[in-house]
């Protein structure tokens, strides 16, 4: 087994096939994205000639993974895309693009007839969709895709084209080898904000025929006895009062008919009463959870994703004591938070340069979980 909460200067595919099987709690890692950036190391990932050749790497990490994850793990995956541009590429460079990619074996598509180099200029100005060939390889290849999470980011670095909206997004998957896996949902709870609170009333008012009274209860139309701001009645025909017709089929037989009591992932039931939790709301995996910006680092690397972006996948993918894998660790934000919320934590990175500043910011938060 490799040293816990260092991180480990080397080849992430050489490293990974030292540790055993089912070691490892969860993995939390951003690869370099294709063709976007030259971190200045000799076989770093990301400069593959064609972006299938990138996707192939990504895969052969992907099957090591499966084998050193416990059997109720967690794997997290931020990707970026990129687009096209091969447009003036010619010679060994363009031919070698078409003979790994197949392209070249293919008759030319009457789409691109007419756009200049023929094939050569198949992908040229389009984006690649690398994250979802990504995603559905891993499905194919047996992992289960529980979400592709979209990470929102308000501010984004600028764009300077005019023929298509600036790019403000990029994916989290996350991932797991096994239908039951450890996630924690009660330690990412968020509050429910007063706007949506208002908003599961006024599906009350809509499905149910009732009106808000002058009190500040509701009024209903004979199904519903009158309530407050926020606990309501649940119909005597045993219907949920949110979500869509087929959902609230499906999730009928929690309500009504006196049942018992429990509590379904939006609130808390007791008989036929309905209240929304106490303890917060599903996050989701849009806006609510991923509306995160972007950060600076001073740690001379360029790509460093914000600690806020981590949290969530760290508390509710690892149990605590857990070790968590970075493959492609940079200057360990994941390590350094990682150990912060009282995980282990193994980092692989392939720079000489960003193990000796990880190595760096890894001992501040070692040393802080020793004295507390």
């Amino acid at each position: 087994m490799l040293e816990l909460n260092k991180v480990h200067h080397g080849d992430c595919m050489e490293l990974i096939r030292q540790l055993p099987d089912k070691s490892v709690n969860s993995v939390i890692t951003s690869p370099p994205y294709w063709q976007l950036r030259d971190y200045g190391w000799n076989g770093q990932w990301g400069l593959e000639p064609t972006f299938l050749a990138y996707l192939e790497h990504l895969w052969e990490l992907m099957d090591e993974t499966h084998r050193i994850l416990t059997d109720d793990g967690t794997v997290w995956v931020n990707l970026g895309d990129t687009y096209g541009s091969f447009r003036g590429k010619s010679g060994s460079g363009s031919d070698k693009f078409e003979r790994e990619s197949g392209l070249g074996k293919r008759e030319t598509p009457k789409h691109t007839v007419d756009r200049p180099n023929g094939m050569r200029a198949l992908y040229d100005k389009c984006l690649l969709l690398i994250p979802h060939r990504f995603a559905i390889g891993c499905i194919d290849r047996g992992w289960i895709m529980r979400n592709d999470i979209i990470w929102a980011k308000r501010n984004g670095m600028p764009e300077s084209v005019t023929d298509r909206f600036s790019k403000k997004h990029e994916y989290f998957f996350l991932m797991a080898k096994n239908e039951k896996y450890y996630f924690d949902l009660d330690s990412i709870r968020e509050n429910y904000k007063e706007s949506s609170i208002n908003r599961l009333m006024q599906n009350v008012d809509m499905q149910l025929g009732s009106s808000r009274g002058n009190d500040g209860g509701y009024k209903t139309n004979g199904n519903m006895k009158a309530c407050g701001n926020i606990t309501t009645k649940i119909p005597a025909d045993g219907s949920e009062l949110f979500g869509s017709p087929r959902a609230r089929q499906h999730r009928a037989p929690k309500f009504g008919g006196n049942k018992g009591s429990g509590q379904d992932h939006d609130g808390v039931y007791s008989g036929n009463e309905w209240t929304p939790r106490s303890d917060g709301k599903n996050p989701g995996d849009v806006s609510d959870f991923w509306d995160i910006p972007t950060k600076g680092s001073a740690d001379k690397h360029y790509a460093a994703y914000n600690t806020k972006l981590i949290d969530k996948p760290i508390m509710a993918g690892c149990p605590k004591g857990g070790i968590i894998l970075d493959p492609f660790c940079g200057t360990a934000t994941t390590g350094c938070r990682a150990i912060d919320l009282g995980r282990k934590f193994i980092g692989f990175e392939g720079s000489a340069e960003y193990v000796k500043i990880a190595e760096k910011k890894l001992e501040h938060y070692i040393i802080s979980q020793q004295l507390f």
